[in-house]
């Protein structure tokens, strides 16, 4: 193969990939409101976690956006008065009966 031939094929292959890009963000992705938060069952948890609550945040099997994570952070200091560590409540989004980090 010569370069010419590589370059060529570099493109297509660049090219399907921005075009495969677009497909997957063109996705419907649900993004959490207010309601989600208001209608799941909250669970208690002892988080003593560095992270906070991301790790909870991440085992809800959700859509990992940033503006979910937004609205995540902020009911969940809603619901517990501004605390995110020691004991506090969690919410089950994906109503698996689990809330784990």
């Amino acid at each position: 193969m010569n370069l010419k031939e590589f370059r060529k094929d570099l493109v297509a292959i660049a090219l399907t990939g921005v075009v495969m890009g677009s497909c997957i963000k063109a996705l419907p992705t649900k993004y959490l409101k207010s309601e989600d938060f208001q209608n799941a069952e909250w669970v208690e948890v002892d988080n003593k976690s560095p992270r906070g609550i991301w790790g909870y945040y991440m085992k809800e099997d959700i859509a990992h956006t940033a503006l979910n994570w937004e609205t995540y952070q902020r009911e969940v200091k809603k619901k517990n008065d501004g605390k995110i560590s020691g004991k506090i409540s969690l919410p089950d989004l994906d109503e698996d009966g689990l809330v784990a980090e």
